[in-house]
């Protein structure tokens, strides 16, 4: 008898949220999506990463509790939100990490991300940009 199991990766919204902040500096992205509609879903986890997530690219992940922060070097999750959003920060912002991300959270047999492009400048930002654009190619 041969057993599968299928795991359901589905994305939160189709849009990528624009970020941009300064080298040496700080950004709090607020990580929002599907699951937010749901106010009684409860995640197993939420996680940030570099790039498609993996266990490699994974640069923080936290498990649900209420009003929690969980940091690891330069960067930290806040879910002390009812709505089941979550803040993720990044101190100390260097120009390498600029490029693509994805905040997520795993509920049973569905991972729900939202992607996110960071850009980082050297010098002093004339002004905060944050902005959802369409989905382009996937990665």
């Amino acid at each position: 008898m041969n057993i599968s199991m299928i795991f359901l990766y589905s994305c939160g919204l189709n849009e990528v949220l624009e970020v941009s902040g300064r080298v040496g500096g700080e950004v709090s992205i607020l990580c929002s999506g599907s699951w937010n509609r749901d106010s009684g879903a409860k995640h197993n986890s939420m996680y940030f990463c570099k790039g498609v997530c993996s266990s490699e690219s994974i640069l923080i992940q936290s498990e649900r509790r209420r009003s929690t922060v969980a940091s690891q070097g330069r960067y930290s999750i806040n879910n002390g939100r009812e709505d089941g959003a979550f803040n993720v920060a990044i101190k100390k912002l260097e120009k390498a990490d600029t490029g693509r991300y994805r905040c997520g959270v795993e509920k049973t047999l569905n991972v729900l991300y939202r992607e996110i492009n960071l850009i980082v400048v050297e010098g002093r930002l004339s002004f905060l940009q944050v902005s959802s654009i369409g989905a382009g190619d996937p990665f």
